[in-house]
């Protein structure tokens, strides 16, 4: 449903049916080419965990996987980038803090060899390292704002506006 966004229109979800899936080559760009994304969300649902983004199995995480969770309890992200159990960065003991006082927030993730970067707002608020590139391509679809575990999450209820993913990187000053 489209609704006010950051400029024009954005996408509304009901945090119920509401989600989109993307299928075709937009999901291999996930496994081991650095990467940008970005996007503008604003929440309105207050269920404890729901799923902003996320490339994975319903219910399974000892595949690889990417998602990206929003903690309105919290005030918080939780970002998950896993190849296998033994490496993943990101998870609940590196939340990404919301300023509580902002109606939109722009997030934008970039990865980078072996560094993934959380910008919030422009300023760079999380700089995760691994030993080496993280392999998180699987067979999974793109998923925006669906939850693939309902015993443990929800779907995003709020608006997304200006979803980009970019193959590569881009400047800092375009991120900021």
């Amino acid at each position: 449903q489209s609704a006010f966004g950051v400029q024009g229109n954005s996408l509304l979800f009901d945090g119920v049916s509401d989600y989109l899936t993307f299928a075709g080559p937009i999901n291999d760009l996930f496994e081991r080419n650095d990467f940008v994304l970005s996007f503008y969300f604003h929440p309105t649902g207050i269920n404890p965990r729901q799923t902003l983004l996320r490339k994975k199995a319903d219910c399974d995480t000892d595949d690889r996987l990417f998602t990206i969770d929003y903690l309105p309890g919290q005030g918080a992200l939780e970002l998950n980038f896993q190849e296998n159990p033994s490496r993943t960065v990101g998870g609940p003991n590196n939340l990404i803090p919301l300023e509580p006082t902002r109606c939109w927030h722009h997030f934008v993730m970039e990865r980078d060899n072996n560094e993934v970067r959380i910008y919030i707002n422009g300023v760079r608020v999380k700089r995760m390292t691994s030993g080496t590139r993280f392999n998180i391509g699987n067979n999974f679809n793109l998923e925006i704002a669906r939850a693939g575990c309902p015993t443990s999450e929800t779907n995003f209820q709020g608006f997304i506006d200006e979803m980009r993913i970019y193959r590569g990187s881009i400047p800092i000053d375009t991120i900021e």
